[in-house]
């Protein structure tokens, strides 16, 4: 059985730079650190069919996922990769043709009894981070970073997303995961949970 969730950890993204009907590939997993929360929300419609004056069958149609996620902050070379955007020494440059790439996501759910799950999203586009301020008054109120996108199916396989579950000190559901999501295997050194 499952633990009960308790946190968010281990945010990962990878550009797609191949996916058609032979397969699909990604480019460098990077970590985005102090993912704060995240909702995969999956659109599913139903239609009914009536008849005898009752319910005679139902049919549901899957849609894209929306993604919404909160960092305590994100990195400007992460924002300015996930929006399309230049980056340029000091700035990043934000240009009205700016198309966003496609990219993979993986984050770690973790529970109270130590297990954890893992969600892989496989395709999609983050849009532009919306920048928030406020002004400092008698304490600190951090400002955090809120990121949205939209993810699809997968072209080569069809798939939208993964849930992959990791017993206590356990990594077969992550590193799987990780090889469903990206294609390669879960990182060592610097990017490593």
């Amino acid at each position: 059985m499952a633990g009960i969730a308790v946190g968010v950890d281990n945010f990962y993204y990878a550009k797609v730079t191949k996916d058609d009907e032979t397969g699909f590939e990604t480019d460098a997993i990077k970590r985005v650190r102090y993912l704060n929360k995240i909702s995969v929300e999956p659109a599913q419609e139903t239609a009914k069919a009536f008849g005898d004056n009752q319910t005679a069958a139902i049919a549901v149609s899957n849609g894209d996922l929306e993604i919404g996620a909160t960092f305590v902050t994100v990195p400007m070379e992460d924002r300015a990769e996930l929006a399309g955007a230049t980056v340029t020494e000091g700035s990043v440059q934000y240009h009205k043709d700016d198309i966003p790439p496609d990219v993979a996501m993986l984050f770690e759910r973790t529970n109270h009894d130590g297990t954890s799950e893992w969600f892989g999203v496989y395709k999609g586009k983050f849009m532009r981070a919306a920048i928030n301020g406020a002004t400092k008054e008698d304490s600190y109120e951090f400002q955090n970073s809120e990121m949205s996108g939209t993810f699809v199916p997968r072209t080569a396989d069809g798939f939208t997303h993964g849930s992959y579950y990791d017993e206590k000190g356990a990594t077969i559901g992550r590193d799987k995961a990780f090889m469903d999501t990206f294609g390669k295997a879960f990182p060592t050194g610097d990017l490593a949970a």
